[in-house]
């Protein structure tokens, strides 16, 4: 198959990785900055141009989209989608994603479970929203991206006057959400290495808890396809200066535990 990964950055580590997957699997796969293209709509005819020039014949394409040009990124796998491309992760999904909002909202039509949220613009409904979910709460800007622009405010007039900063001052939009209080901080995530799901466990202080005790738990609430086929257990998750987990960090730990 001819691959083409969009990516700015060819010397990320994820993109390094899907392109040396594709060439250990015979593919012939190149790296294309999304920004370098040039869409050309016609009735009945989408064509795309990188660099100046007509772009060849494709059969799929692995998007890894920034968030700061989600807008002209998806424009241009929509032109993939319409020229018949398979795209890895579809447009609209990448669109979704990006939105806070929408993504809830999509969860919420699912019955997947996730915090109480609240999306107000005007001080009354805000103030409302405030007392229905109490304090602390978390402050969300609506497309904030690896925990840039979450806030938690520890008391409802914090809270007032984070919201009335970020809406009437800097107008942003904000969300309202339920902080839950049994995560202390921790993220919970599940990671997929070579098609297995694999848990990492951060146990609380002087608390010990068994694998086999978490596999009950999740063929009690999961489907059996979802549940983790590995458990780790680690002292802390390796995290960015925004706190966002670095899961390939996680991803090598694991593969080098499971080739030791």
């Amino acid at each position: 198959m001819r691959i083409a990964i969009l990516s700015r950055g060819q010397k990320l580590y994820s993109t390094r990785r899907l392109r040396e997957a594709c060439k250990e699997r015979g593919h012939d796969v190149l790296v294309l900055n999304p920004m370098r293209f040039g869409i050309d709509v016609e009735r009945g005819n989408p064509d795309l141009y990188y660099r100046g020039k007509r772009l060849r014949d494709y059969d799929a394409v692995i998007p890894r989209i920034g968030a700061s040009i989600t807008f002209f990124g998806t424009a241009v796998i929509r032109q993939f989608e319409q020229m018949g491309v398979f795209s890895l992760n579809p447009s609209h999904s990448i669109s979704v994603s990006r939105d806070k909002l929408r993504s809830i909202q999509v969860l919420s039509r699912h019955h997947i479970g996730f915090p109480q949220t609240v999306f107000a613009k005007d001080k009354e409904n805000v103030l409302s929203a405030l007392e229905r979910l109490g304090t602390p709460s978390v402050i969300k800007l609506l497309e904030g991206t690896q925990g840039v622009g979450v806030i938690l405010a520890e008391t409802q007039k914090i809270a007032e006057a984070i919201m009335e900063t970020l809406q009437q001052a800097a107008g942003q939009n904000v969300l309202l959400q339920e902080f839950i209080k049994e995560s202390r901080g921790q993220d919970v995530r599940a990671l997929v290495v070579g098609e297995e799901v694999v848990a990492f466990i951060v146990p609380h202080p002087g608390h010990t808890v068994a694998a086999e005790a978490l596999d009950r738990l999740c063929l009690e609430n999961i489907a059996r396809f979802k549940r983790p086929k590995d458990y780790r257990f680690v002292e802390a998750l390796a995290k960015n200066n925004y706190g966002k987990i670095l899961k390939t960090e996680l991803r090598a730990l694991f593969e080098a535990e499971k080739a030791g």
